[in-house]
């Protein structure tokens, strides 16, 4: 089944290469592409609909002892776990992974979303053992989306190992990623990849 899937999201992304950078959160398209430090704020939307996450799309985060070679999809207990417990730790960023991250926020809908899956795919494989790729499905996780105030989508939260993270808004090319995961992950692109 997971392989229909992959399948059916790869046709997807092939039938989607003509679409526009981003998406806006009510569904329109957007150009903008921004980055930001990251603030970790409390926001009273943090109540919302922890326990509806939909656990027939969620791949289980196999991360703790494989090595990764494709995006992880989370939903908001397995980013709370995995990721930053904004519950616990509501006004400081305490990272939870042991690898720096690309948090990569989309929506099934968003033609952008699907243009760039196949880049982090791509990555994920170039650097295994090195950075770990999650997506979360800003439809299915309004909690996530609020908190850290999802405008426009696809969102990129860049985590290093130690530090602040940094977000960016809209469709990166692959050069720009790489350059983002040296920069702010502090991560060298590894040698015997092409």
């Amino acid at each position: 089944m997971k392989k229909v899937s992959i399948i059916a999201m790869v046709m997807l992304i092939y039938i989607s290469l003509f679409a526009q950078t981003s998406c806006n959160s009510d569904k329109k398209e957007s150009a903008n592409t921004n980055t930001t430090n990251v603030e970790v704020n409390s926001n009273d939307a943090l109540a919302e609909n922890d326990n509806k996450q939909s656990e027939s799309e969620t791949v289980e985060p196999e991360v703790e002892t494989d090595i990764q070679t494709v995006p992880v999809k989370l939903n908001t207990a397995e980013f709370k776990k995995l990721v930053f417990n904004f519950e616990a730790n509501p006004q400081q960023w305490v990272y939870e992974g042991d690898l720096p991250a690309i948090i990569d926020f989309y929506a099934d809908w968003c033609k952008p979303c699907k243009m760039i899956a196949p880049t982090l795919e791509e990555l994920q494989k170039e650097y295994a053992g090195k950075i770990r790729v999650y997506k979360v499905n800003t439809d299915d996780n309004p909690e996530l989306s609020s908190f850290f105030q999802i405008r426009s989508i696809p969102a990129l939260l860049f985590i290093p190992a130690e530090g602040q993270p940094q977000m960016v808004a809209g469709a990166l090319p692959k050069e720009s990623f790489e350059q983002a995961i040296k920069e702010i992950m502090l991560v060298e692109k590894p040698s015997d990849n092409k």
